[in-house]
């Protein structure tokens, strides 16, 4: 009688451990700049505020009940996130990552036929020059026309490697609103940042307000990214897939929606 009952316990037992095992959430550690970058991310800080956290933000949040995981979000500076915290796998994802080759010692981007797969990104966005109103410096696609001053762009970001390759020398600032505001004193004579990053900066500080305008033609479309750390894929392939997976079903149907309530 007493063996029977021990064998109805152990199984108990074992029906509770593999339960709670399978609907536990695995807990992720995702990290972000801790520079505003609207709308994807809100904030200049170490820590979001949830209740408007950034479109990028909300968008990857969707994925836990889909995946059963939570996700810890940090943010530090970018450089930090995928040359210390992802390649050490301190973290287990950093977005939001444009594609270029020497990342790939960092972390994983998601790949298809020896190229990022664009269907898995989480978003698109516009790098474009800014100028002083009336300058007569101008861009027409390809190359910088009537340049007699410097070049910026913001410390850590691929459009910085993009410059150079074009043959100029962008001086780095530490985020956009610096170098806009440099830009705004005539410290700079252009400087490049990402369309809907700038556009609001200057909405939203009075002191750039009129004094600075967008020049429309694009100088990069790039795709974005959520990577993940090597050693997060090694260890789990099967869940880095459905990660990815995940965000190409969602991304159409979802992040447009996320997005439009940043702007209105």
């Amino acid at each position: 009688m007493y063996k029977k009952l021990f064998m109805v316990i152990l199984f108990c037992l074992f029906l509770f451990i593999n339960i709670y095992g399978q609907t536990k959430p695995t807990e992720l550690i995702f990290v972000s700049e801790d520079k505003e970058n609207f709308p994807q991310q809100l904030g200049n800080s170490d820590v979001y505020n949830m209740t408007k956290p950034g479109a990028a933000v909300e968008f990857l949040k969707k994925l836990e009940p889909l995946l059963n995981i939570k996700v810890v979000f940090t943010r530090m500076p970018w450089k930090k996130c995928l040359e210390d915290d992802l390649k050490n796998g301190k973290a287990d994802g950093a977005f939001l990552a444009s594609y270029k080759k020497e990342r790939e010692e960092f972390g994983v981007y998601p790949m298809k036929d020896g190229k990022p797969d664009t269907d898995k990104r989480v978003t698109t966005t516009t790098y474009v020059f800014y100028k002083l109103k009336g300058s007569k410096v101008d861009w027409d696609g390809t190359k910088v026309l009537n340049l007699s001053g410097s070049i910026g762009a913001q410390l850590g970001y691929s459009i910085v490697g993009d410059l150079k390759t074009m043959g100029y020398n962008p001086v780095e600032t530490d985020d956009a609103k610096i170098g806009l505001k440099q830009l705004a004193m005539g410290r700079l004579e252009l400087f490049a940042t990402l369309d809907d990053q700038g556009d609001f900066i200057i909405k939203n500080d009075p002191s750039l307000t009129g004094k600075l305008e967008m020049i429309a033609k694009p100088i990069v479309t790039k795709p974005y990214y959520l990577m993940l750390s090597k050693q997060f894929v090694e260890k789990n392939p099967v869940l880095a897939n459905k990660i990815w997976d995940t965000i190409k079903t969602l991304k159409d149907k979802e992040y447009n929606k996320i997005v439009v309530k940043y702007f209105n």
